[in-house]
Order: C-alpha cells, then structure tokens, then sequence
C-alpha cells in the first residue's frame, strides 16, 4: 500500500460519521498484535486545551531523553501532521506500511 491509497482508503471508509463508543479502538488494538505493547500512553481528554496540553506533554518528556508519539485531531496541514514522531511528521512509507498492517 502506498501513502496516497492510505490516504483514500480512510478517507473512504467512513465519510462524515461519528460513531460513539470504543468498539473500533478496540479492534484495532486487537488486529496490531504486539504493535502497541510494553509502552505508556498518556490520553488527553476534555474541552478545550487538549492540543496544547499534549504538545507540552510531549515536548517535556521529548527533552527528556523519551521516544514520544503524539497524535491530535483535526490536521492543520494534512493527515501526516496528526501523528508526530518525537516532533516530526510520521513518514509517508511508515503511515503507508502501518496502515497495510491494520
């Protein structure tokens, strides 16, 4: 899978739904197997401030020493800009490569 069909397989399978619940979380940890194991997460939740309160999160624990993944809704500049990577953009090849997965 390349990044553009990534791009235009989510952009396909559920246009302009909202579906409350956790049922589709679940099953995408399920299918990402050892993925997602053996690491902390911190989630953010409320109703405002919730970007930057991550980004400062995430710029603390960068600066010390940390691997941090940061994912924030809705993109700004396009999908690659939602999930940064210890402050860069995912790569197109990883984003692609993940999604084949799931």
């Amino acid at each position: 899978m390349t990044y553009q069909q990534a791009q235009e397989y989510l952009a396909g399978c559920c246009p302009g739904r909202i579906k409350p619940g956790l049922e589709r979380m679940r099953r995408v940890w399920e299918l990402s197997g050892p993925l997602f194991d053996g690491q902390t997460y911190i989630h953010v939740a409320g109703t405002n401030g919730k970007g930057s309160t991550a980004a400062m999160i995430a710029g603390i624990l960068t600066a010390a020493g940390k691997r941090v993944g940061l994912y924030t809704s809705p993109s700004v500049t396009g999908l690659r800009d939602t999930i940064l990577i210890d402050g860069e953009p995912i790569p197109e090849e990883r984003f692609a490569a993940l999604m084949q997965r799931l």
